[in-house]
């Protein structure tokens, strides 16, 4: 598992985020009838919700917690009425837990599945791990014996979680471990084998063992620290009191709801406890989603599923894991699955036909080069190319090296060398480079080793998809790309042979730049598609056709924020789609410098 990220960021006031969400439902998210695909495919399978919730109140030795049932009562009503199995019970040792609780309720866990674990009781801190207290855990005890006394909370979600590869396992959606104790050593005396006192305030460690699983753990106390219980029966706990109310709260996202109640748990003790949630959750999850957001969700698969791209439906599941379509884009991978061919290409460098906008000033309108070499481009490209290339100090990738050349520019002009003077293909193995990928155009053979004509060879197919490291011009004008095929690590040769300079690439004039917004609220892979929308039968009523369209999403270093933005150009792809545009005339770049944080910016080129 990666190192944890730990999460803080403010939500909308409630009545503002559904406001806005039953806004955008009623008036901009496609229609649900529109995802038109085989049936198999579009079949809702909600995935089922279990819940293990444990109350620890009555201690042999250590004090009674009469909250801690109230606590565990309050949660099980609670997750039962949000449609939750619920297992209850009390653990009295690592082992009756493990033997009574954990087992049986493992096995009825299937993949996609919603997962709550509940404990609400002691709990204490060892060196960097976190331990909760069963019910006949000693007062003092040695060092050596925590993990067969104890329960460790690091070993309890390795338990629910699965490692990468791991045979057998299966995975839940999502985990969700709700831990309503203390992390300090107040209650419990740890011994080393001398005697001595040890004393463990450290934070939480990373787990033993990397998973695959999305987790969160809300913890009631930082490290160290101490959560209020309380010894009136009846009463809840502080911070069970403070979660109770955002968990019934219809259309907030799981980590919000924590966020929201850690909030008021520090305004109640007056900073005295201060939860806090650890986060390896890449999934947009809801324990009770409002109407928005499923429709939200829906709109979301529909583009992923019309790309019938396998990266584009994986990214669908992992960023939508308890979504009612997860079960069918797995299945959808399962039939379709991963291979080194390309889902789309392109002749005409996509950074270059973005870079080909020139507003309202027709004068300066230009074409775009064709690939001479038999290679293409993907449909999507990260525009910082200039990265991956030597160019002289302080210089950019131009226009120019990009291919970009005045409009009217024909072949024949490119063949007399009008427009450079630099010798032809040079051009293609700039920015073939520079883009880091490229698609094989002909069926070719590979080499392992390009200076041994006995080297080991590899037939590549007409459509594969290369990860690009160099070209090089070598003998009988024959170009040399190394690189890998797309997903392996073998390293190759393909030799390539260029041809006359295809006509260049024609776009029109520069008819509309449009920048839309992610969708309000919750919906973090959808966009706000009216304006896109309008503009398309704006431009439709004039009689304008549309020739290509040009999309660029914001530069981000966030891994989630990536997610979200790759989510939303798919939807935006297939709002141009749905409206009659030709998907094979729609690229885009990422990593735009001039696009603002989280936007989507759409340029339309035609005639």
């Amino acid at each position: 598992m990666s190192k944890a990220k730990v999460s803080s960021v403010s939500a909308l006031p409630r009545a503002v985020t559904l406001a806005l969400l039953a806004f955008f439902a009623a008036t901009n998210l496609l229609k649900a009838d529109e995802c038109e695909h085989d049936s198999k495919y579009v079949i809702e399978h909600p995935p089922r919700k279990w819940a293990l919730v444990i109350g620890n109140a009555d201690y042999h030795e250590l004090t009674r917690i009469p909250s801690s049932a109230t606590d565990a009562e309050k949660m099980r009503e609670l997750l039962a009425s949000l449609d939750f199995s619920v297992t209850p019970g009390v653990v009295t040792s690592r082992r009756q837990l493990e033997d009574d609780y954990l087992v049986p309720f493992r096995s009825q866990i299937q993949r996609g599945d919603l997962v709550v674990v509940y404990f609400s009781g002691h709990g204490f801190s060892h060196g960097p791990f976190n331990y909760l207290a069963p019910t006949l855990l000693p007062k003092k005890l040695q060092a050596k014996d925590l993990t067969q006394s104890a329960v460790s909370v690091e070993a309890l979600e390795d338990f629910f979680a699965c490692r990468p590869g791991q045979l057998g396992c299966i995975s839940p959606g999502l985990l969700v471990m709700i831990l309503d104790a203390c992390r300090s050593v107040t209650s419990v005396e740890v011994t080393d084998p001398d005697g001595t006192s040890t004393v463990g305030k450290g934070s939480m460690a990373d787990p033993l063992l990397a998973n695959e699983t999305n987790v969160l753990i809300a913890f009631a106390a930082r490290p160290g620290h101490s959560a209020e219980g309380s010894t009136v029966a009846g009463q809840l706990s502080t911070f069970t009191k403070n979660l109770v109310p955002f968990l019934a709260v219809e259309g907030l996202e799981i980590g919000s709801v924590f966020k929201e109640a850690f909030t008021d748990v520090i305004a109640e003790t007056e900073g005295a406890q201060n939860p806090g949630l650890v986060d390896w959750n890449k999934s947009v999850a809801f324990l009770k989603p409002s109407q928005a957001e499923l429709e939200g969700e829906r709109t979301a698969w529909c583009a992923a599923l019309d790309t019938q791209d396998p990266k584009q439906v994986g990214r669908y599941v992992r960023r939508n894991a308890l979504s009612r379509y997860a079960f069918a884009a797995r299945e959808w991978l399962a039939d379709n699955p991963q291979t080194p061919l390309a889902p789309g290409f392109t002749l005409a460098s996509p950074a270059a036909i973005d870079r080909a906008w020139r507003g309202n000033d027709d004068m300066a309108r230009v074409a775009v080069r064709r690939a001479e070499l038999p290679l293409a481009f993907p449909r999507q490209v990260d525009s910082a190319l200039w990265d991956r290339v030597s160019l002289p100090s302080g210089t950019d990738m131009s226009d120019t090296m990009l291919g970009l050349v005045p409009s009217g520019t024909s072949a024949t002009d490119l063949r007399g060398g009008k427009t450079r003077a630099t010798q032809r293909p040079a051009f293609d193995a700039v920015v073939f480079q520079a883009h880091g990928s490229a698609v094989l155009l002909r069926d070719s053979r590979a080499f392992v080793d390009a200076t041994s004509p006995s080297a080991a060879t590899r037939q590549l197919a007409f459509g594969t998809a290369l990860e690009v490291r160099s070209i090089e011009k070598r003998a009988n004008n024959i170009y040399w790309l190394e690189g890998q095929v797309a997903g392996t690590h073998e390293t190759l040769f393909v030799p390539l042979s260029p041809q006359a300079p295809p006509e260049p690439l024609e776009l029109g004039h520069s008819l509309r730049e449009i920048l839309v917004p992610p969708q309000g609220g919750t919906l973090p892979d959808v966009v706000e598609p009216g304006p896109l929308t309008a503009a398309l039968k704006e431009l439709g009523a004039a009689g304008k056709k549309v020739s290509w369209v040009s999309l660029a999403s914001s530069e981000s270093d966030d891994e989630e924020a990536r997610d979200a933005l790759e989510g939303r150009l798919t939807h935006v792809r297939y709002v141009l789609t749905r409206s009659g545009v030709d998907g094979r005339r729609v690229t885009a770049v990422t990593r735009a410098t001039d696009v603002p944080s989280g936007w989507i910016r759409i340029r339309i080129f035609g005639y």
